[in-house]
């Protein structure tokens, strides 16, 4: 694609703030000089609206509160608004956009969120991309990585990986990127959910320390791989497993945790092992072996709720 002269970015937050701050000061398009906006609902709307201004002042990017003509010579257009506004903000900004623009949604939303969003521009020119951030803007920046899928999520992602944004094109299906956001959602808030049981019972315990030293093995092994492994070794130890956390529930409640994490890990490993899902031989099996005894088990249960 063409060295886009301007960029427009809906909802200036912490992801807009740290991509303004990039595309003004830290890539290499801010050394075309291009014409950098904002756009936030918010502005000058109580303590989040003054705070938006002085981000703006900041990064001195003019901000506008509603959409409107100011958009009409925008080349690219990214949404960081929020999930449920993220309809709202692609159908406002739609008629004052112009053909071939391209609009970049980075709002966490399902696949079926992504798709009628797109659904929305499919018919006016513009080129809608799916994006997912993988990453927190509050520990990279503008450098958090970006997943990206749709028609032309190669010919953005060339323009946008010169420029020095960290990205990954997945697929042409608009759709993909958020699915993974959402299923990598399940391992990354359940491991935040568990980590605050897990250390606010270690604190009670005067065991913090301890507890965080022991984990030091993980570091030998990579993050992907030590997932695999658990999933993996589940369908063999799962009653074992189940044993032992019935015991994590009794020191939880011992030391005046309420154990909603451990509950349902205790309710996952009796699903698995009431379904006959565990291999009887004490083989570990191969990752696809693993993973087809375990998807009949999660939707036989979920057939049933």
């Amino acid at each position: 694609m063409k060295e886009p002269k301007t960029i427009a970015i809906l909802g200036l937050g912490e992801a807009g703030t740290a991509l303004a701050s990039g595309l003004r000061d830290g890539l290499v398009w801010s050394e075309g000089k291009g014409d950098l906006l904002a756009v936030d609902i918010a502005f000058d709307d109580g303590a989040r609206g003054h705070a938006i201004r002085d981000r703006a002042t900041t990064l001195n990017v003019p901000v506008y509160k509603d959409y409107g003509q100011f958009l009409a010579g925008a080349d690219i257009v990214i949404s960081v608004v929020t999930g449920v506004e993220a309809l709202s903000a692609i159908t406002e900004a739609k008629p004052h956009l112009k053909d071939g623009a391209v609009f970049l949604d980075l709002n966490t939303v399902t696949r079926e969120m992504a798709i009628t969003n797109a659904s929305v521009v499919e018919d006016s020119g513009i080129n809608y991309i799916d994006v997912a951030v993988m990453g927190m803007f509050y520990n990279f920046g503008y450098k958090a990585p970006l997943l990206l899928a749709g028609p032309n999520a190669s010919m953005v992602g060339d323009w946008m990986s010169a420029a020095g944004f960290d990205i990954t094109v997945l697929s042409e299906h608009i759709g993909d990127a958020s699915a993974v956001k959402m299923l990598r959602s399940i391992l990354m808030k359940g491991l935040e959910a568990l980590s605050v049981e897990c250390l606010v019972a270690a604190e009670r315990h005067g065991l913090r320390s301890a507890v965080l030293n022991c984990l030091a093995d993980l570091d030998n092994i990579s993050f992907a791989d030590f997932v695999c492994k658990l999933v993996t070794t589940h369908t063999v130890h799962a009653q074992r497993r189940l044993e032992e956390m019935t015991l994590v529930r009794e020191t939880l409640i011992d030391s005046g945790v309420q154990p909603l994490m451990t509950d349902a890990i205790c309710r996952s490993h009796a699903r698995t092992i009431d379904s006959k899902a565990i291999v009887e031989n004490g083989v570990v099996p191969e990752l696809s072996e693993a993973l087809s005894r375990l998807m009949g088990t999660v939707q036989a249960s979920a057939a049933q709720t």
